[in-house]
């Protein structure tokens, strides 16, 4: 059986001892065919004269290399080693990142196991969020102690709404999909944020693979001018903030989207209904963007009334209304035409701990009566569409605080 190839996409701007120690993790501890692709930033430091010295083969790891007259930032940076990386598998991974053994193969193995996913990442010693794990560790003790948390018992993938880049994994056909790092973000900060919300528009879901641990050094780049770091902080983020949250409703076209990934265990359907007693492109285009609010990962559309329009037509509105809002649409959207009553196609449809979204309409109690019986949660109109937003957003600004 052939296994899978990784590509690896390596920023370097100076700092050659840390590049160094990186790139030696890699090509030790690789257990699958790997690529090491190396962007170089323009460095100044002798990071070129280390690169001249690595062999193109060593191991199971090949390494390449891109050089750049100029520092292009990281997310142009990171694009050039996407589109030049041929594996099934592909990985950012910061320069100040270690890599433990058997990486590789538990981060693919993990997403390969759960088909939902289609990005993942470590947990690690300095990072933020969920992801942040404690490091009682000495220096040069790394190794052990990652191999030795690896043989714990209890780990397991959990779901989260949102991945820090510093190591992280994506399947192929997800670049593929949403494309490459948002080049707006240059030099660096917010993209890796940017990237997860924008799978999880296309109905992929994230997760952290906690028995992969990774040591980060962290800020080694942008922790040299604080002022600067904090300056690219705020404006990344008012600028992630409009990008996700839309202008205020009432801004020409009407449109509104502010996203707000729901966390659900992988696996468990998400189901998305819109009324039928609205034009179809008006439906097709409320029930697009509240499908997008909650990050459905397997949304499902029900058509209540098959007699007043067809299936193709509600596609063709479909597409539109996606393009419309910037969605990645694709397959992973079902399309159920069901004839009233409601009771029919819940009974069908619902399935214990699954979600339906309802968009356009207000939600009344005997909907409610009905999911009762399957453990089905309702979202819509009635719930609370700022909140799940909020936490979301105060995750991600508090990290980068």
């Amino acid at each position: 059986m052939t296994r899978p190839r990784v590509s690896i996409v390596m920023l370097a701007w100076n700092h050659v001892e840390v590049t160094a120690e990186a790139i030696g993790h890699v090509l030790m501890n690789a257990s699958l065919p790997t690529e090491l692709i190396v962007v170089d930033n323009a460095s100044e430091d002798g990071t070129r004269a280390f690169l001249d010295r690595l062999p193109p083969e060593l191991g199971l790891v090949s390494v390449r290399r891109i050089d750049n007259a100029v520092n292009v930032g990281f997310p142009a940076g990171a694009n050039q080693g996407l589109q030049a990386a041929a594996g099934e598998y592909l990985v950012l991974l910061n320069n100040d990142a270690l890599v433990p053994r058997h990486w590789d193969e538990d981060l693919v193995a993990d997403l390969e196991a759960h088909p939902a996913l289609g990005l993942i990442g470590p947990v690690s010693n300095q990072v933020t969020g969920p992801q942040q794990r404690p490091a009682p560790y000495a220096p040069g003790k790394f190794l052990d102690y990652a191999a030795a948390w690896r043989e714990q018992p209890g780990h397991s993938v959990q779901p989260t709404a949102r991945l820090v880049g510093f190591c992280l994994m994506a399947r192929r056909a997800v670049v593929d999909r949403i494309g490459g790092l948002d080049v707006r973000f240059s030099p660096g900060m917010f993209e890796d944020d940017d990237w997860g919300v924008r799978a999880q528009m296309a109905g992929y879901q994230l997760g952290i693979s906690t028995r992969v641990y990774v040591h980060h050094v962290g800020s080694v780049s942008f922790g040299e001018d604080r002022e600067r770091t904090r300056a690219l902080l705020r404006r990344h983020g008012r600028l992630f903030e409009r990008k996700w949250r839309g202008r205020a409703v009432g801004a020409r076209r009407g449109l509104h989207l502010p996203l707000a990934p729901a966390v659900v265990p992988f696996g468990i359907p998400v189901m998305g209904m819109a009324p039928w007693l609205e034009p179809p492109a008006a439906r097709a285009l409320r029930w697009a963007d509240g499908v997008g609010r909650y990050g459905a990962p397997h949304p499902w559309l029900v058509l209540a009334d098959p007699e007043l329009e067809s299936a193709d037509e509600v596609r063709r509105h479909l597409r539109d209304a996606a393009a419309a809002l910037n969605l990645h649409w694709g397959p992973h959207v079902e399309l159920h035409v069901e004839p009233y009553p409601y009771e029919q196609y819940l009974s069908r449809l619902a399935a214990p701990g699954s979600q339906l979204v309802q968009t356009g309409a207000p939600m009344e109690p005997w909907m409610q009566q009905c999911l009762a019986p399957f453990g089905t949660r309702l979202l819509g109109e009635a719930a609370d569409r700022e909140r799940p937003w909020q936490i979301l957003w105060k995750e991600i600004a508090d990290s980068h605080g």
